[in-house]
């Protein structure tokens, strides 16, 4: 009999990963009262279960501005400006 558990509308798959990535995540999951599946459900939500493509266009005083920072800070642009809009979404502004 399937564990469905608190999956919405789940679907069987098939997945293959390293033996010890699997035993360390049934355990990690049994460790939180969680499943290894909902794990799954919530790393592949968290990554792409939100996300809507957006298209930013910047002005090149902008972009040169935002790319030397990205770089200064080890990151791309895209995750440059992604911090961004979330710290201005998290400081209510």
């Amino acid at each position: 009999m399937a564990r469905e558990g608190s999956i919405e509308n789940p679907t069987k798959v098939t997945l293959y990963m390293p033996r010890n990535t699997v035993k360390r995540g049934k355990k990690y999951a049994s460790e939180t009262g969680s499943s290894l599946s909902q794990l799954v459900t919530n790393l592949v939500e968290n990554e792409v279960g939100d996300k809507i493509p957006v298209t930013v266009r910047l002005n090149r005083i902008w972009w040169e501005k935002a790319s030397k920072e990205a770089d200064k800070n080890g990151m791309t642009l895209e995750q440059f400006v992604q911090n961004t809009l979330q710290d201005n979404e998290n400081s209510g502004n």
